[in-house]
């Protein structure tokens, strides 16, 4: 299997940055290379939270009916 490479500079090192952007009400977590500092992903950590708290509420109402 070949390394990820920046579409911008081929280096193969990338790192997470977490950033404020205008419009957004919470930070944004960007992938970048971490020679070049070109984005190449977008992840929002908070939706991953929300998801697993509505899991979590709904397995909690199926245990009330159980």
């Amino acid at each position: 299997m070949s390394a990820s490479k920046c579409p911008k500079c081929d280096h193969t090192q990338f790192e997470v940055i977490k950033v404020a952007v205008s419009g957004a009400d919470r930070p944004v977590n960007f992938v970048q290379c971490a020679k070049c500092g070109s984005v190449v992903g977008v992840w929002y950590d908070y939706e991953m939270i929300l998801m697993m708290n509505r899991i979590l509420g709904t397995l909690n109402n199926k245990s009330r009916y159980s």
